[in-house]
């Protein structure tokens, strides 16, 4: 899995298709999936914070960090530790 992290969004390859998109408190959540290469890609935007970040989670992990998305926990998913 890998994480980038910027203070704006990028433009996303238009080979990717979103597959789910959520809002909650000025915090943008997207996955999307790359026809081509298979790759799965969930972007974070916080509107509040200004902080843009991309993770490239595992399929059998993409899930889980759709919904769990922040770099901590994106790390716990793949069985690393959390930082406290």
């Amino acid at each position: 899995m890998t994480t980038h992290a910027q203070k704006k969004p990028t433009d996303i390859d238009t080979q990717f298709r979103e597959l789910a998109h959520r809002s909650n408190n000025g915090v943008n959540v997207t996955l999307s999936w790359h026809a081509e290469t298979d790759e799965l890609l969930v972007c974070v935007y916080d509107e509040r914070r200004d902080v843009y970040f991309e993770i490239h989670p595992e399929r059998e992990f993409a899930l889980d960090v759709y919904y769990h998305p922040t770099p901590t926990s994106a790390m716990a998913t793949t069985g690393l530790p959390r930082r406290q």
